[in-house]
């Protein structure tokens, strides 16, 4: 199949990250994202199947989802920016972000970067 996506590794989305300038590593648990000017927090919690999450150390402003098939990306993507989150997806990799967050434009450049 012609220009089918193949599912980003961990590795692959670090190094994406880091030619932006943004590091990111796998967590275990995704963590809040808390918007301090709002005195908002918000968690990003996805149930059954492999998912795979990474995020910048200290107090993120996004975290980054793999996730099993692009379909799941769309669709979790959808509820999180019903619960006020901005995000963006490639293929199986879904972005999450604070929408207040001013490095959009690079972390939307790593994400269109990855395969």
């Amino acid at each position: 199949m012609l220009g089918a996506m193949v599912a980003a590794t961990p590795a692959a989305v670090e190094r994406a990250f880091a030619h932006q300038g943004v590091l990111v590593s796998p967590v275990a648990k995704p963590p809040e994202l808390c918007d301090r000017g709002a005195g908002v927090c918000t968690g990003v919690d996805i149930w059954g199947g492999k998912v795979v999450y990474l995020a910048p150390k200290g107090k993120p402003d996004f975290i980054v989802v793999l996730l099993p098939t692009a379909a799941d990306a769309r669709r979790i993507g959808a509820v999180q920016r019903r619960s006020g989150l901005g995000t963006a997806n490639r293929g199986s990799t879904l972005l999450v972000y604070l929408r207040s967050t001013i490095r959009i434009a690079r972390l939307r450049a790593a994400l269109s970067t990855l395969h």
